[in-house]
């Protein structure tokens, strides 16, 4: 999950250097609003289900 979420720590700093005219409050709230909740979402039963796959559970 962490992983997943790692676009939130590197994506604003990748995008004030690519464009330094983006406005930083877009960008970082996009990156915050939709990967955290995905990765949540989407990450925690994935390594839920294979962490069972895995230990036979």
């Amino acid at each position: 999950v962490i992983a997943a979420s790692s676009s939130d720590i590197s994506g604003p700093p990748t995008l004030r250097a690519g464009i330094p005219s983006a406005n930083p409050s877009a960008y970082i709230g996009a990156s915050t609003a939709v990967g955290t909740p995905v990765a949540i979402a989407l990450g925690i039963p994935l390594y839920i289900g294979l962490a069972q796959a895995l230990m036979g559970g």
